[in-house]
């Protein structure tokens, strides 16, 4: 059965995030990472998320992930605050709705290329053999059949990539929320990357926010959202071809 899609799958209201220190005398002091970030995403959307380093940028994709909760403002899911999703309703969203790909993988390197894949559906208590069809069908798709037997430390940093976009698409989701998912490639294996997440957005309907420093990356998405100092500095957005997207890009990146 199709999955029933929402008019807006995100909606970030005015979200504050802050990060707590403790001075010498003991007292606890807050250090504001996003402040008042506010912006929509619509189901089937390729939004990126670019800024200097220590922008908020990751903040903001492990907030909107539910990894973090909002000090302020507000993220909604589909319409319901994620402030209230909480024990068995936040591990079902988490596990079934949204995926995520890493810059560092996060592989298992005991299992197999296949049993990675697998991991999501294991975690789901789904039939292993129906598990091991969805993975291999999954592997496939993407372009790493041959390496299902394969133990991560085995493939290139392209490989492992794609065995993690296979994990993540595993489960089916309706979000993915990549971290910089080609920041330690190559140029050979960053354009595959990239390439397999816009076919998974335009072909698969899969809506996908990226956050990255590439503005190569960021030109295969349709929408920029730029982050200075934890605010939504501006939103670019694709109108043209790609290549004048990529010089649009460019030309704002002084500003961040």
């Amino acid at each position: 059965m199709e999955k029933k899609r929402a008019r807006r799958i995100l909606e970030v209201k005015g979200l504050v995030r802050n990060y707590y220190t403790v001075n010498s005398d003991g007292e606890k002091i807050a250090c504001e990472v996003l402040k008042g970030v506010s912006f929509s995403v619509r189901p089937g959307e390729f939004i990126g998320i670019m800024g200097s380093s220590g922008c908020g940028k990751t903040t903001l994709l492990k907030t909107l992930g539910m990894i973090d909760k909002p000090d302020g403002g507000e993220v909604l899911y589909k319409g319901e605050p994620t402030a209230k999703f909480y024990g068995d309703k936040l591990a079902k969203v988490r596990r079934e709705e949204l995926a995520f790909i890493f810059q560092d993988f996060y592989l298992m390197d005991s299992l197999t290329v296949e049993e990675n894949i697998m991991l999501p559906l294991t975690l789901n208590e789904e039939e292993p053999r129906k598990s091991r069809q969805v993975a291999r069908a999954v592997a496939a798709q993407f372009g790493i059949r041959k390496l299902l037997d394969k133990k991560p430390y085995e493939l290139s940093g392209g490989e492992k990539q794609r065995t993690a976009i296979c994990r993540a698409m595993a489960a089916d989701p309706e979000l993915i929320l990549a971290d910089e998912p080609t920041g330690n490639l190559d140029s050979n294996s960053s354009r595959v990357v990239i390439r397999t997440l816009a076919h998974i957005n335009k072909e698969m309907k899969k809506t996908i926010l990226l956050v990255t420093h590439d503005p190569k990356v960021a030109s295969y998405c349709e929408k920029i959202i730029l982050l200075k100092d934890g605010q939504v500095m501006d939103m670019l957005k694709k109108e043209g071809e790609q290549k004048e997207f990529y010089q649009r890009i460019l030309r704002n990146m002084g500003r961040i």
